[in-house]
């Protein structure tokens, strides 16, 4: 006999409460956003824009290493008791710190060898020291969202984050270099952080800083995991721009790429958000056996779903009018590109959903193991198309990696937990 599971008013507040903040903060930020790259797409030639755009994308794989999925530890670990032991934001914290300052040392280091072009490679240093930044202000969010009380990063997301985007479109409005750009987010996201640890401090009275490597180093050994399966994923979401800039360089075609996958990167981080705002009440779902947290993925791959297909065939027809509207003619191929771009959020979305519920099981070599073969599906179908490699097919390969992943996603659940979501 099927039971059939509901998900109660209580826990439907605590997600939507939770989700609203984060996703009210980001959203406010994603429209200035959208905002900050219609004014540098027209202030900038596409081969700028290009460059500035790669910079970024290869920053935020490292990046979401640097997460290693502390919002998920604490929220497993508090699923049941927001009591806990308040040691652990003190002891992520401080793992946090060492592994962004390596991370960062790293990310810069790769773009002093790698790159031929000095203007990159100033880029790099810079970046690497908004990694920091960035890295420890999100994990001030993240204890936040874990402790359910996301109005703390919706305050700072109100000012730090409109600060910034308003500052660098002055900046690229007045002639300023894409170097300037770069310095205007580290110190945005320095500044965040410091105002970030201020409010745990203030807001966690208990908490301890101390460093308890014994269990720092328990801490890592499940995080590491997490933090891999994270900057794999951001990987193939970013896999075009980094791709496309060994295979066509950077110039015309870069930037028509690069504009085009602004518009997926915004989506999929919306959806993202409220996937990690949902994550506290999946874990405790999780820990019941209640089924409700089968119950959140199933809706949400559905909804997801329909609603990516509409926005992106809406972008097949009607992109290249509003990008020649909004650009001008020298993005006339980036309307072309939109609706093909927009279409990766389909499988993004079951990956990432789904993925969610393998974290809350506390499943992260599985969820590991999935990301590597998308990841190595992406590679190895790069290797079937005659050099050179045009932007379409890049496109096409990044798709392939997201579907491999989403499939051995379900594919290495149970039945039982196949036939709730699918069904």
């Amino acid at each position: 006999m099927n039971q059939k599971y509901y998900i109660s008013q209580k826990v439907l507040t605590s997600i939507f409460k939770n989700a609203f903040f984060m996703i009210a903060g980001n959203l406010l930020y994603k429209i200035l956003r959208a905002l900050y790259i219609i004014v540098i797409a027209i202030y900038l030639e596409p081969d700028l824009f290009g460059m500035f755009s790669y910079a970024m994308s290869y920053y935020i794989p490292f990046f979401v290493l640097t997460n290693l999925g502390v919002d998920k530890i604490i929220s497993n670990s508090i699923a049941c008791d927001k009591s806990a032991e308040p040691k652990i934001v003190g002891h992520t914290f401080s793992l946090k710190l060492i592994i962004s300052l390596i991370t960062a040392l790293i990310f810069g280091m790769i773009g002093i060898i790698t790159e031929d072009i000095l203007k990159v490679k100033i880029l790099f240093v810079i970046i690497s020291i908004a990694l920091v930044g960035r890295s420890m202000a999100i994990w001030a969010q993240q204890v936040f969202t874990a402790y359910e009380i996301s109005i703390q990063s919706f305050r700072q997301q109100i000012i730090f984050r409109p600060l910034e985007i308003i500052c660098a479109m002055i900046a690229v409005a007045s002639g300023f270099s894409i170097l300037v750009l770069a310095a205007i987010h580290a110190l945005s996201w320095c500044l965040q952080a410091f105002s970030g640890l201020q409010l745990v401090r203030h807001h966690f009275k208990t908490v301890s800083f101390k460093n308890n490597w014994k269990q720092i180093n328990y801490l890592l050994k499940q995080c590491f995991l997490i933090g891999i399966t994270g900057m794999m994923i951001s990987f193939l979401c970013h896999a075009p721009i980094i791709i496309t800039r060994y295979t066509e360089g950077i110039g015309n075609n870069l930037g028509q790429l690069a504009l085009a996958m602004q518009a997926f990167l915004l989506l999929s981080i919306m959806f993202r958000t409220f996937n990690d705002a949902a994550f506290p009440v999946i874990s405790r779902s999780t820990l019941y056996g209640d089924g409700k947290d089968f119950l959140y993925v199933k809706n949400c791959i559905r909804i997801g779903t329909l609603l990516s297909v509409i926005g992106a065939l809406t972008a097949i027809e009607t992109g290249p009018f509003f990008v020649n509207l909004l650009f001008g003619a020298k993005y006339s191929k980036t309307g072309q590109l939109l609706g093909q771009v927009l279409l990766l959020i389909i499988p993004l979305i079951w990956g990432s959903t789904i993925n969610s519920l393998y974290f809350a099981k506390c499943h992260y070599l599985k969820a590991l193991l999935c990301a590597f073969l998308g990841g190595a599906s992406f590679l190895f179908s790069l290797f079937f198309f005659i050099s050179p490699i045009e932007i379409t097919d890049v496109i096409l390969c990044t798709a392939s990696g997201m579907i491999v992943w989403s499939v051995a996603l379900v594919v290495m659940m149970d039945r039982h937990e196949r036939k709730l979501i699918l069904l």
